[in-house]
């Protein structure tokens, strides 16, 4: 057996990383002219489709909307947020109940909930949630609410806006007093 000198594996590797490279063009697939674009690749490989991702940012900004203290949930941009972490980050079953609670909430809706007024979201929401509370845990709007929140407070606008926020907080201190309306620190 033969012991191989640092060197001599780096002549080796770089050997065949010539070799591939000249027998293979530029070697590099996605340097490719032909390839989608970046528009394309997205719509094709995202879980929602454009009107449930227009659907779920609508719920998302009736549920955390523009204030005097914060940007809503639109402006946060939560509808594409929302469908990144379905795709993303759910497992298939997860995936299946999140269509499932778009589906459902699209038929108790009755309506395009997006074209309608800001102050009847509010309300079919409101009606909505109280029916989810009865329901029980089990129930699909929790899954909306929590992917709107979710989203909203993980984006730099509900961290830094919505929350109060201190980039460097220098020491701990595990005692604050709260004063009545201020936001919860992010």
């Amino acid at each position: 057996m033969t012991i191989m000198t640092r060197r001599e594996a780096v002549k080796v590797a770089s050997l065949m990383v010539g070799g591939v490279l000249a027998a293979g063009g530029s070697g590099l697939a996605g340097c490719t002219t032909d390839a989608p674009s970046p528009d394309a690749k997205r719509s094709m490989s995202m879980l929602l489709g454009a009107s449930d991702e227009a659907l779920m940012e609508s719920i998302a900004d009736t549920i955390l909307p523009e204030t005097t203290a914060s940007p809503g949930a639109k402006a946060a941009g939560c509808g594409a947020a929302i469908n990144l972490l379905l795709t993303d980050c759910y497992d298939a079953a997860g995936q299946r109940r999140a269509t499932a609670a778009i589906a459902a909430f699209r038929a108790r809706a009755h309506t395009d909930f997006v074209a309608m007024s800001d102050a009847d979201r509010t309300s079919l929401l409101r009606t909505i949630n109280d029916e989810s509370h009865t329901a029980g845990s089990g129930h699909w709007f929790h899954l909306l609410h929590e992917l709107s929140t979710r989203t909203y407070f993980a984006s730099e606008i509900g961290v830094t806006k919505a929350l109060r926020y201190v980039r460097e907080p220098g020491h701990f201190t595990g005692c604050v007093p709260i004063t009545p309306g201020q936001p919860a620190w992010s």
